[in-house]
């Protein structure tokens, strides 16, 4: 695989962005897409097996850099869904804010934004495994909130407001507002400390929290049996973070969220 194959690649994600999300979404996109310089650069190898980058974005230059000669270590879905992740971001890029997605140049909530860059990436690619994220932490806790504000309310604040206000006013239906702001400063917490230091230990507080907020949620709702068993395959178990850690972690408040949602049941309106 190599120019030809990437840039049908890209040419596909292109169509997918365009056909799957509503066109309130797409204005920056449509704008950004129109003016993108994109070079191939065939000299490019990178060597580190963490990263393998496939393709780099230059926000300030409105520029998408691909590098082909990495193509041959994906399968084609791999390939897509990592190409679809530079192609989300330009989607919602915005070079007056100075930032893309929900981060702008006064918040940064880049934990938040890769979650949720990593859900529609894996929604144009769905027979990728989660697994497979280098944030798949970020990717779960962001799914257990999209239960709790809308896909809605994270889209209009991914791609057209960049910043979180609109997902902490309805989170904030469920939980005080004290909670929702302890809950996005340690979501970046997490992230920073994860990345940094693999440090993981924030992580139960923040699944307790969405726990409680998702729980207050289930009691406005009539019928929630089928939003209660998804909302726990969701869930992050200490086994997942030792499986995917490849050691044991002990972390505060993990088992004790899983608790909390156990013995749930759900109603169903007959």
């Amino acid at each position: 695989m190599g120019e030809v194959d990437i840039k049908q690649l890209l040419s596909k994600n292109i169509d997918f962005i365009r056909n799957n999300f509503d066109k309130l979404y797409l204005k920056e996109f449509d704008n950004n897409i129109a003016n993108i310089k994109i070079k191939c650069v065939h000299n490019y190898v990178d060597d580190n097996s963490q990263t393998r980058l496939l393709s780099n974005y230059d926000l300030e230059h409105n520029r998408l850099l691909l590098y082909p000669n990495n193509l041959n270590r994906y399968d084609k879905d791999n390939a897509g869904r990592l190409l679809m992740i530079d192609l989300l971001n330009i989607a919602s890029s915005n070079c007056v804010n100075g930032d893309c997605g929900v981060n702008n140049k006064v918040e940064k909530n880049y934990g938040l934004n890769d979650g949720i860059t990593e859900y529609f990436s894996f929604t144009a690619y769905p027979n990728v495994l989660l697994f497979n994220s280098k944030y798949l932490f970020e990717l779960l806790l962001t799914m257990q909130l999209i239960t709790i504000v809308g896909i809605r309310n994270i889209s209009l604040s991914y791609f057209n407001f960049h910043n979180i206000h609109t997902i902490k006013v309805f989170l904030s239906k469920y939980i005080n507002e004290v909670k929702v702001e302890e809950f996005f400063e340690l979501f970046e917490q997490f992230h920073i400390d994860r990345l940094t230091n693999g440090d993981y230990s924030l992580l139960g507080k923040l699944q307790y929290i969405l726990v409680e907020s998702f729980k207050s949620k289930c009691n406005l709702i009539n019928d929630n049996r089928d939003i209660i068993n998804y909302f726990k395959d969701l869930l992050i178990t200490p086994e997942l973070v030792n499986k995917y850690t490849n050691k044991d972690n002990d972390i505060p408040l993990l088992r004790e969220s899983l608790n909390r949602i156990d013995n749930m049941e759900g109603k169903r309106n007959i």
